[in-house]
C-alpha cells in the first residue's frame, strides 16, 4: 500500500531588494540561495500522512488536476483486489514490470 505524505517546508531567504522571492519560482529562489546573491535555509515545518481517499483533494489544493497519483492508487486497488477492472493492457505482472 502506498503511503502519501503532505510536507510543509518553510524557506527563509536573506537578499537585497533587487531580488523578489514573491515574484520568483521555487527553482529561482533555490538558485539564488545556492549560486546567486541570496542566503537562506529551509526547515520542515510539518509532515503528515494523507489518506488515499483525501489525496485528490490535496492535489487540487496545490493546483494539480487531481490525477498525479492515479497509477499508485490503481496499483494499490489491484493489490487489494478492489479495482474490479483492468487498468492497462499488460498481459501479466512481468510485462507490467518491464514497462513501468
Amino acid at each position: 500500500m502506498t503511503i502519501f505524505r503532505k510536507t510543509l517546508i518553510t524557506v527563509t531567504v536573506l537578499h537585497t531588494e533587487d531580488f523578489d522571492p514573491a515574484t520568483s519560482t521555487l527553482a529561482e529562489i533555490a538558485y539564488e540561495m545556492g549560486e546567486g546573491h541570496a542566503v537562506g535555509a529551509f526547515a520542515i515545518a510539518s509532515s503528515e500522512i494523507v489518506a488515499p481517499d483525501a489525496i485528490k483533494g490535496e492535489l487540487l489544493a496545490v493546483g494539480n488536476d487531481g490525477e498525479f497519483f492515479e497509477i499508485e492508487l490503481a496499483d494499490d486497488a489491484d493489490e487489494d483486489g478492489t479495482s474490479g477492472q483492468d487498468r492497462d493492457s499488460y498481459s501479466d505482472d512481468q510485462d507490467r514490470e518491464n514497462y513501468s
